[in-house]
């Protein structure tokens, strides 16, 4: 019983040891915006920053909208390939369903590639009322 202890304690000395070093990473600055910061950045973003990080929330939707896209694309396919598992005439047809969601997936996309170009215009924008060149004289 006492070579089971030990050997316990080792374990956890060792876990606890190797966890040391990532608790004491500093911590990464999030990729993503939570709804509430979204939110608030849509209702008061006046700086190029705030437009900046609006253009990247949106580039990663569209992103995100382009894998869910590509992955209903190969189920559609998949589906195509295999239809003798699959009989439309009992169940609704799940090749058809995922080419609806393609194309409704490729239009999230699209819309949100161009509120990121608005964004990123707004940035452009905000930046250059900071200029020298836009101060009045």
């Amino acid at each position: 019983m006492k070579t089971i202890s030990k050997y316990m304690m080792g374990i956890a000395s060792a876990v606890l040891l190797l966890s040391v070093p990532m608790m004491a990473a500093k911590p990464q600055e999030k990729d993503t915006l939570t709804k509430n910061e979204l939110h608030a950045l849509i209702r008061n973003s006046k700086t190029s920053q705030d437009h900046q990080k609006l253009a990247t929330y949106y580039r990663q939707e569209a992103k995100r909208f382009e894998e869910e896209r590509a992955d209903h694309v190969q189920m559609a396919k998949d589906y195509a390939d295999n239809p003798m598992t699959h009989q439309p005439m009992k169940w609704p047809n799940p090749a058809g369903h995922c080419k609806q969601l393609t194309s409704y997936y490729g239009e999230q996309a699209k819309q949100a590639k161009a509120l990121a170009e608005y964004h990123e215009g707004m940035a452009s924008e905000a930046a250059n009322e900071g200029s020298p060149e836009h101060q009045p004289e």
